[in-house]
């Protein structure tokens, strides 16, 4: 258990001491990337200090969804700005050219088969979860927007329902975070005037998670129907994420952080890489401290190469 506090202070003492930037407001480039930096941290610890301990389980859940709410968000006040303009043209640079580098590369080390690289080269079915799951929201948010707009935020809404009553606890777990940040963008303004101030809701937020995590350790709830029990973990990190995204918009200090907003924007890059690192932890600390650093280190790697091989693209594509 010690080695789970060792690591969380040393993301503290990072963040802290990189302290130096002005942040004005929530939405503020910022502000998300340091979020979204925040956010990586909770997924890395879950992960690495999984070895130890499951005290820090429902944090890997909680940093997905803030995830999927932020891409939500993020995309529809994208929309709003220019529309559907060059969509997938940004998606597969962000999203697609990353992961053919590390599925390539897995493929080199012979870790997966040609069969796991052709299915994860096209998102079908990839090894990471994450990544396949992403790339649904984007479809259909594309297909909503483009063809159903006046009834898109059902629709996504429903499909997002429909997930959680499927046999698939990972993707489940966040079927609303994506939609919640679509409807917070598009109907922030509206539902700010409804729910109070922001105090009341992260207070009501980290109530509502809390109690359904107590609830989810009395072993009846555990033998549920998987569909019930999917509710119940989707309330337990919706709740959470709700509160942290709050959480962290009054802490100042902390999303000022030099530290989280490089992380931020190594996001992506990171959760690639560490998924691949973390499962040669062998449980000593100093292993740990070394697989953490070579994440972040082959993190910033990908991040320049795909910033190189789209620098090239494009001056391809405008000959």
């Amino acid at each position: 258990m010690i080695e789970v506090f060792v690591v969380i202070i040393f993301f503290l003492i990072l963040s802290i001491v990189t302290i130096k930037m002005d942040v004005q407001e929530f939405g503020d480039r910022i502000y998300t990337n340091s979020l979204r930096g925040f956010a990586i941290i909770m997924v890395v610890a879950h992960h690495f200090c999984g070895k130890w301990s499951n005290i820090l389980t429902p944090l890997g859940g909680t940093g997905v969804a803030i995830f999927l709410l932020m891409s939500g968000y993020g995309l529809n006040e994208s929309y709003k700005k220019n529309g559907l303009d060059n969509f997938w043209k940004k998606r597969f640079f962000r999203i697609f050219i990353p992961n053919i580098i590390v599925a390539v590369s897995l493929k080199c080390l012979d870790i997966i088969s040609y069969k796991d690289l052709f299915l994860t080269v096209t998102c079908i079915k990839t090894v990471y979860w994450y990544v396949s799951y992403l790339v649904y929201c984007y479809f259909v948010f594309w297909l909503t927007t483009k063809y159903f707009y006046r009834y898109r935020l059902i629709m996504i809404g429903v499909l997002g329902t429909i997930s959680v009553f499927l046999p698939f606890p990972l993707q489940a777990e966040q079927g609303l975070s994506f939609f919640l940040g679509v409807v917070l963008s598009q109907r922030g303004m509206v539902l700010g005037s409804h729910l109070g101030n922001k105090y009341t809701i992260a207070l009501g937020a980290l109530a509502i998670g809390t109690f359904l995590l107590r609830f989810k350790q009395f072993p009846f709830v555990r033998e549920l129907d998987t569909p019930f029990f999917n509710v119940v973990q989707l309330g337990i990190k919706l709740s959470y994420a709700v509160f942290f995204i709050i959480f962290f918009s009054y802490i100042k200090i902390i999303h000022r952080s030099l530290f989280l907003y490089v992380s931020g924007n190594l996001s992506y890059e990171i959760y690639l890489i560490h998924i691949q690192l973390y499962r040669f932890n062998n449980g000593h600390l100093d292993n740990t401290f070394i697989l953490i650093a070579l994440s972040f280190f082959i993190s910033v790697i990908l991040f320049y190469l795909n910033r190189y091989i789209q620098k090239s693209l494009n001056r391809l594509l405008a000959l």
